[in-house]
């Protein structure tokens, strides 16, 4: 998703920034109103003020790093955001539904559907957004508040700009969203919408063993997988929920070892969106993966210093 794109107004893309708690809250600021003089009239007037943004309440805030995947279609948007922990090895998904409110100080309200996937150790709580998208010659930029939906109360301030990552959003969520909105492509069109991902990664790692994890992203509906380590089926039947599957691989002295997931049947939904993260003792890797019944992504695992492996 180019800077091209989003300036055609279209807000379908990856955006990354971060989204800011503020312990006190945040305070609307408006410039000074201004005057100017009304030739018609023959008299002076005023000018209502100039929304500038929000100012901090707060002697400490938090930053936290985050990814917002939008999906905009006739007008109608549906987004996902995902936010990370400070080590990147922790993050939560929610799902949004977007309306425009044009007669607004923010000109879109973000709405919080759910809690797709919690890594956390408590259960976080929904949130609303409100926010403009403001462009400039060189830039595009989403800002604004994010607050409780109890309430009202006002938690902080989010920014992102728009990234050429191609979006990858859960198929189940789109039609799902689709059955409201009715303006995104029929339910046979989904798959070619949002294609399926492969992954053919290989990690390179001084552990004598890995630690993996898969939970669902989208509707609980019985999509089912296959896990394999090296050929061998590690789980035949894994029911998709919103609770981790955990999962450990020891790291031996042969050449690499082999990671696939295999989506064995879908549920009602067609389609199958999980999320993989791979814990070695170097590094945590996410994958956001979208697939289809009869796909397979593949890892390889590998010492460092070994043997290269042959194709």
């Amino acid at each position: 998703m180019s800077f091209v794109a989003v300036s055609a107004q279209n807000k379908t893309g990856v955006w990354y920034g971060a989204i800011v708690f503020e312990p006190d809250g945040v305070r609307e600021v408006d410039s000074e109103p201004r005057i100017r003089v009304d030739a018609q009239a023959g008299r002076i007037v005023n000018v209502p003020p100039v929304y500038a943004g929000t100012m901090s309440l707060s002697k400490s805030r938090t930053y936290t790093k985050a990814k917002l995947e939008i999906v905009d279609t006739a007008g109608q948007m549906m987004a996902v955001l995902t936010t990370f922990s400070a080590d990147q090895k922790k993050l939560t998904a929610y799902l949004f539904y977007v309306s425009a409110t044009p007669t607004e100080k923010y000109n879109y309200y973000a709405k919080a559907v759910r809690c797709l996937i919690n890594e956390t150790e408590h259960t976080p709580s929904l949130f609303d957004l409100h926010g403009n998208f403001v462009f400039t010659d060189t830039s595009v930029v989403f800002s604004g508040i994010w607050e409780s939906p109890f309430g009202k109360s006002r938690l902080g301030k989010f920014t992102f700009q728009p990234s050429i990552q191609s979006i990858n959003v859960n198929p189940e969520l789109l039609i799902q969203w689709n059955d409201i909105v009715k303006v995104v492509p029929e339910v046979i069109q989904i798959e070619n919408w949002a294609p399926s991902t492969s992954n053919f990664d290989t990690i390179l790692t001084k552990s004598f063993y890995i630690d993996f994890s898969i939970a669902e992203t989208g509707v609980l509906d019985h999509d089912t997988l296959v896990v394999l380590v090296d050929g061998q089926v590690l789980e035949e039947n894994l029911v998709l929920t919103d609770k981790k599957h955990d999962f450990r691989v020891n790291i031996t002295s042969k050449d690499y070892h082999q990671l696939t997931i295999r989506t064995k049947s879908e549920g009602s939904i067609k389609g199958t969106g999980f999320l993989l993260s791979i814990a070695t003792k170097e590094n945590v890797y996410k994958y956001n993966l979208t697939q289809y019944k009869y796909n397979q992504s593949d890892w390889f695992f590998q010492k460092v210093g070994g043997r290269a492996r042959s194709n």
